[in-house]
C-alpha cells in the first residue's frame, strides 16, 4: 500500500517499482525490460542476490531499502543513466560503489567524470562502532576507521567517507559527489535505524528513475 500511495504521488506506475534481494554484497544487475517490476509486489520475484541496480529505461523506478546503510544514488545525464547501491559496511569494503559506476560504463558507455553521485542519510562515524575484522577486510582505506582509545579493538567507521573515496578511486570528479552528513541513528525520529531501535524498525525506500528520453532529464 505504501508503494501504491508513493507511486500514486510522484505519478508513476506501481508495477514498474524494480527491486532487489539486498543480501549485503556487491552484486550490480542491468535493468532491461525483462527485469522491469522485479520485486514489485512479492520477495518471490525480486532480482535475487543483488544490492545494485543501473537502468537507462524511463519511468522505471529504482527501488531500494535501508535502515542505517549507506543509499549510494548515480546518475549520468549524457547517457541517460541512473543507478542506485546499497552499501552497509560489506559493500563498502567490496566497493559496490565503484562495481556500480563500471557497470554504468559497460553497459551504457557512461564516463565517470560525467556521472554525478550522492551520498544519502545513514549511520555516521558519531555512532557507527566496528571491529578490527571489519577493519581488517578494508585494505587501503584504514583512515576512515578511528579508533577508540577507551575501547581497545573498536573502531568508529566513517561510511560517507570511506565511499566518497571509492567513488573518487572509480573516477568520479570531487564536485560531483553530494553528501548529505545526516545520521540515521542520531535522527531515527526521522529516518529508520536498526541500530537505534534494536532492530524492530521499517526501512526507507529510496527511489530514482529516469524521467524522459531525452537524455538531459
Amino acid at each position: 500500500q505504501n508503494r501504491r500511495l508513493f507511486a500514486q504521488a510522484l505519478g508513476l506506475d506501481a508495477s514498474k517499482f524494480t527491486t532487489c534481494e539486498q543480501v549485503h554484497g556487491s552484486n550490480v544487475a542491468v535493468v532491461d525490460e525483462a527485469l522491469v517490476g522485479a520485486g514489485a509486489t512479492a520477495l518471490a520475484d525480486t532480482i535475487k542476490d543483488t544490492d545494485a541496480l543501473v537502468t537507462n529505461l524511463v519511468n522505471v523506478p529504482l527501488l531500494l531499502f535501508f535502515a542505517d546503510c549507506v543509499p549510494l544514488l548515480f546518475a549520468d545525464e549524457r547517457q541517460g543513466v541512473c543507478a542506485v547501491a546499497h552499501a552497509g559496511w560489506r559493500g563498502t569494503v567490496a566497493q559496490i560503489g565503484r562495481k556500480t559506476v563500471e557497470a554504468m560504463q559497460q553497459s551504457f558507455r557512461s564516463r565517470p567524470e560525467d556521472i554525478i553521485a550522492a551520498i544519502g542519510p545513514s549511520i555516521g562515524q558519531c555512532c557507527y562502532e566496528v571491529d578490527d575484522f571489519v577493519r581488517s577486510k578494508a585494505a587501503g582505506y584504514e583512515q576512515f576507521f578511528a579508533p577508540r582509545a577507551e575501547k581497545p579493538g573498536k573502531y568508529l567507521l566513517d561510511l560517507w567517507g570511506y565511499n566518497r573515496q571509492v567513488l573518487l578511486d572509480a573516477g568520479l570528479k570531487a564536485g560531483n559527489i553530494l553528501t548529505a552528513g545526516v545520521c540515521t541513528e542520531h535522527n531515527h525520529e526521522m529516518f529508520c535505524s536498526y541500530r537505534a531501535e534494536q532492530g524492530k524498525t521499517g526501512r526507507m525506500g529510496v527511489c530514482l528513475y529516469r524521467m524522459s528520453d531525452n537524455k538531459n532529464a
